[in-house]
């Protein structure tokens, strides 16, 4: 633990023990992610609103995590590296992607065909080579499979202009407009369009659920090489990027994708969220877990890292068959469509992390500084009167809370003790720190949709197996 990181007197023993040392990488799976971008601005020039100097921020169709945007990073982290920057990778819509790199809030995007820098009049630049290439797919309901392109209603996401011209061009006439793909895709399992098309990473990431709806590979369409854009503010990386790919590329390209996936899934997939980076290895053990229980009941699973609230709003949109570890609080809790499997799986306590080292000067400073808490996870604060009237901030991850708090950007940080013990236990912080427990500790579960009730008992059974056989004694201690 970091010699600056102290506890207050409640504190002065350990927390608890633990029986199994993998629940306490999980906590991981409490708070890291990456922060939103908002913007509203349709002009072409760029905003000088200022991002920190040391991040470079792209946004993204595909999530973090998937093998698209996995690949880009083993591409440019290690160019930005060498200048003492990360990359950050934010998922959003396209016609968001484009609006935040207007006002500023994003510095580019991840992966777009060549027109894309068109659209910025000079403020966005290409990065060449193109670091891979991305496959245009056609997909839709199961008995429209067979008819000619003329003979098919369209549907196309809001934004993906080049594609729906591309399309219009090899024949293909009706077409409607819809506000997202998830909203394609549920007009077309509804029968209001024939099929839809998209890249294939976005229809990857969304497999199992629009197997759920009936809907499938009907065919794909063409090939177009997918570059990164930056904003013009980072045309001094364009050497060492156009280098990296270069060598990327020659060494271990990224590979095509495989038409045969398509048909090989089908219904017995499971897909939950968390919140783990996969960088960390809390994630592979996580997922190890779970593909073990899910394996023995016959289901292939898939283990998607998301933001703390990004994995809260697409599980509870349905897009998502559940969650690997939730508390027992609202929204999961009072969601009708999901169930909580009665397996606890890992324990924490809430805690606020401040310089202050007395609670009494904490009640003093209460509404003076800045808190912040991680989003997706303020129930605590809202629990114990910590977000009323002060001024509170979200983060995306504890990473970048613990970092506000060292600079004194902010006066108190509150999430769970675990989650802050463990980044600060891997963080170098030069400031000293406190931490005050605001209760009882809670246990952690996991959450799954109900339309999988059927799997709730037998799940929860191989998830009892599989903890008696890894179970070890472990000491957490504050």
């Amino acid at each position: 633990m970091n010699s600056n990181f102290h506890s207050d007197q409640s504190n002065n023993q350990p927390m608890f023990k633990l029986r199994l040392v993998w629940l306490v990488t999980l906590l991981w799976c409490l708070g890291s992610g990456l922060m939103p971008a908002h913007a509203d601005s349709s002009s072409g020039a760029l905003s000088s609103a200022a991002l920190p100097s040391d991040v470079l921020r792209l946004g993204c169709l595909s999530s973090l995590g998937m093998p698209d945007t996995e690949f880009l990073q083993s591409i440019m982290q290690p160019v930005l590296d060498r200048h003492g920057m990360r990359l950050e990778i934010v998922q959003m819509p396209p016609e968001q992607i484009t609006q935040s790199i207007r006002e500023g809030s994003v510095d580019g995007d991840c992966g777009r065909s060549a027109y894309y820098s068109s659209l910025f009049d000079g403020a966005l630049i290409r990065v060449e080579p193109a670091f891979r290439n991305e496959t245009v797919v056609v997909w839709g309901r199961k008995d429209k499979r067979d008819l000619a392109p003329e003979e098919l209603a369209l549907g196309f996401p809001k934004g993906w202009n080049s594609i729906k011209y591309d399309v219009l061009a090899l024949g293909y006439k009706g077409w409607r407009i819809f506000e997202d793909l998830d909203q394609v895709a549920r007009e077309a399992s509804a029968g209001n369009v024939d099929a839809f098309v998209s890249y294939y990473a976005a229809i990857d990431v969304r497999m199992p659920q629009l197997q759920q709806m009936d809907l499938v590979y009907h065919r794909d369409l063409y090939t177009v090489p997918v570059y990164v854009h930056l904003a013009k503010r980072f045309e001094w990386l364009l050497p060492e990027l156009k280098q990296a790919i270069r060598l990327r590329k020659q060494a271990s390209p990224y590979p095509d994708y495989d038409v045969t996936q398509f048909e090989q899934r089908d219904r017995r997939h499971i897909v939950f969220g968390c919140s783990v980076p996969p960088k960390y290895p809390a994630f592979e053990q996580v997922k190890r877990f779970y593909q073990q229980a899910f394996g023995e009941l016959g289901y292939d699973f898939t283990l998607v890292p998301l933001p703390r609230a990004r994995e809260v709003a697409e599980v509870l949109n349905g897009r998502l068959d559940g969650s690997c570890a939730r508390p027992n609080v609202a929204p999961f809790s009072s969601s009708a469509e999901l169930i909580q499997l009665e397996v606890p799986v890992a324990r924490a306590t809430p805690q606020l992390l401040t310089h202050i080292k007395d609670l009494s000067g904490v009640a003093a400073a209460a509404h003076e500084a800045k808190l912040a808490y991680v989003r997706g996870g303020q129930w605590a604060g809202q629990k114990f009167g910590l977000l009323g009237d002060r001024k509170s901030i979200g983060v995306t991850t504890v990473d970048i809370g613990i970092k506000m708090l060292a600079a004194k950007r902010i006066g108190f940080f509150v999430d769970n003790s675990l989650m802050q013990d463990t980044v600060l236990g891997a963080m170098k912080i030069d400031t000293p720190l406190y931490r005050h427990s605001l209760g009882e500790p809670y246990y952690l579960y996991p959450f799954i949709k109900r339309s999988h009730q059927e799997l709730v008992k037998p799940l929860e059974q191989q998830l009892r197996i599989y903890l008696e056989k890894n179970a070890t004694e472990a000491l957490v201690e504050d």
